[in-house]
This record gives structure tokens, C-alpha cells and sequence, in this order.
């Protein structure tokens, strides 16, 4: 089979890339990221950070049509409630383990895989392969079905941006025509054009929750990466329904620690930082705290040592 390979990565772009004729533009879809990998009748769905999920998703596996032998696919992983992306059933998703919890769901809320880039077909390689050729080949290498499909994407970046604007959706990504695949990179050839602002962040601790919070907790204690070395940019309060209140809560009690991560002027209750949060927020203060953060939702494929401090900052400062 392939080597190892982990998904090529986005950097940051603005909206002035909508109405250029040299990028591709796909809508920004709020799920998993994942490789897939078949070889003869196997198949394995391998997450963002290398870890193997085929078995939380049975309803993508067991609806795969590959007009190859062997091949490796890049997508995302998303549940429709609506026609919208809903990444509370994904979360569940992913917090669960039990087969039969699972199956219920996969049939409850099933999962599809929208496919937008190919990588390696029968042994071989395509990464230096311009995008539209990419494109193009998935056409002829994916069957559609409702469990996987081909991920959408054109040439009008204003139309799509409007469109996923009028759905308060998060983005569009614009891709360079004629460009390769760099695996594991954060390449410029991928660039996010966001409807809003978003930040990968580490919940670091939380505070004690007053009145209706009481059962819970009050806000979620954030913090980045410089060097080895955490740093605070603020806390959270808001942006939760009380259901993800309650499995946040099941989430954080068994990582609690005794050795705070900040000096802070509050009572905090520390946790391992291994949880990742998205967090919107208008912008950064001038001493780098969040401006009106809400929480949007765990990350479960992307590690907290990648929630880097220089990033933010760098925002900061534009």
C-alpha cells in the first residue's frame, strides 16, 4: 500500500481571492477530515492525526464503490440535519466506542464522506499532479451515493461565499489551479476564506458554574502553545446548548490536575490540556486575549501541540 501520508493543510487567505480566475473554490465543510485508504477489499479511514476511525463509521465503509484496486482519497467526514453540516452528531461520533451505540447511529444519523482530492490510484503517486487533473479523476474513481460523494466546487468563489454567508456557514476554501498536493503541509496553495473568525484552542481548566451553570461549570480556560511553554488568551462562556454543556462536563472531570497552568485571578479548576476548541471571537486585544470568544465545538483531529501561540499572534498584529 501507500506510505503513511497525513492531509495537506490550509493557511489563511482573504476575500479578495473570490473573484480571481486562478483558484478553484470549495465550500468549507464543518466535520472530520479524513484519508481514505482502500486496497483490494479493505478499507481504512485514517483521521488528521493518524489514528484509524473505520469502525465509527460503518454506514461510509459498507457504501464505498472505488473503480480501483488500490487508491487514497482526501475529504470530510459530515452529518447533514437540514442540508446543513451538524457537528454535534459528528462529536457524538467520535466519543463513542461501543459497536451496537455505533450501529444505532449510523443508522439514526448516517455519515458521508464528501471526497475532494485523490492522492495515490493503483501504485500511483498523483501528489505533483496539477489539481484539475486530481478533479477530474475523481470523477471516474468515486461511484456517488449518499454514504460518499464528490465535493462540489467551482470557479465562482463571490456566488459560493454568498451562499455559504446566507447559511452562516463557515467558509470556502480557495484552491490554486495547476497546483500540486503537499502532504502534512500548511501550504499557500489551500487558503481559508472565512465567514467569520475561528481559532483552534486548548481548554486548559474551567470555572466553577453559579445558578442554572451550577451542575456544569461556568467558562472554559484557553490557552496556546508558545514554544513548550502555555499561554492564556482568555476564557469562554457562551455558544454551547446545554446538551454539549453536559458531555463537556463528562469530558473534563476525569482530566482534572492539581497543578495550575496560568496565574490567573480567578478560581480555576486545571485540566490535562488535550481537549481542542473552536472558538469564534470578533478579534484580539491589544494584551492577546480573545474578544467576545463563543465556543463552537470540540476538534477531534487535530492535536493541542498544534495550537500554536505565533499564529495568533501574527493576527493580532494585522
Amino acid at each position: 500500500m501507500t506510505p503513511t501520508l497525513r492531509p495537506m493543510l490550509c493557511s489563511e487567505g482573504s476575500t479578495k481571492l473570490l473573484e480571481s480566475g486562478n483558484y478553484l473554490f470549495e465550500p468549507k465543510l464543518d466535520g472530520i477530515r479524513a484519508l481514505i485508504e482502500k486496497s483490494g477489499t479493505s478499507i481504512n479511514i485514517i483521521n488528521r492525526r493518524g489514528k484509524i476511525v473505520t469502525y465509527k463509521y460503518p454506514e461510509i465503509v459498507r457504501n464505498i464503490n472505488l473503480h480501483a484496486e488500490t487508491v487514497v482519497l482526501d475529504g470530510e467526514i459530515v452529518i447533514l440535519d437540514g442540508g446543513r453540516p451538524n457537528f454535534y452528531r459528528i462529536e457524538e461520533r467520535e466519543l463513542i466506542s461501543d459497536p451496537l451505540r455505533i450501529e444505532i447511529l449510523s443508522e439514526l444519523h448516517p455519515a458521508t464522506y464528501y471526497v475532494f482530492d485523490i492522492l495515490y490510484v493503483d501504485g500511483e503517486p498523483l501528489l505533483s499532479k496539477p489539481l484539475e487533473e486530481r478533479k477530474k479523476l475523481l470523477n471516474t474513481i468515486v461511484q456517488p451515493h449518499p454514504r460518499i460523494d464528490l465535493c462540489l466546487y467551482t470557479e465562482d468563489g463571490k456566488t459560493l461565499f454568498n451562499s455559504i454567508k446566507s447559511f452562516n456557514l463557515e467558509g470556502v476554501i480557495a484552491k490554486l489551479k495547476g497546483s500540486p498536493y503537499e502532504p502534512g503541509k500548511r501550504s499557500r496553495y489551500w487558503l481559508k476564506i472565512k465567514n467569520y473568525k475561528t481559532i483552534d484552542t486548548i481548554i486548559c481548566g474551567y470555572t466553577y458554574g453559579k445558578g442554572v451553570r451550577s451542575q456544569y461549570f461556568g467558562a472554559l480556560v484557553l490557552g496556546l502553545y508558545k514554544g513548550n511553554k502555555l499561554m492564556y488568551i482568555g476564557k469562554v462562556g457562551t455558544g454551547w446548548t446545554e446538551l454539549q454543556l453536559k458531555h463537556l462536563v463528562e469530558l473534563l472531570k476525569p482530566l482534572q490536575i492539581n497543578t495550575p497552568h496560568f496565574d490567573i485571578p480567578y478560581e480555576v479548576i486545571w485540566v490535562r490540556p488535550c481537549l481542542v476548541a473552536v472558538i469564534q471571537y470578533i478579534e484580539w486585544t491589544e494584551d492577546l486575549r480573545l474578544r467576545n470568544p463563543s465556543f463552537k465545538r470540540l476538534r477531534f483531529d487535530k492535536s493541542p501541540e498544534d495550537c500554536r501561540f505565533n499564529g495568533a499572534a501574527i493576527t493580532a498584529k494585522r
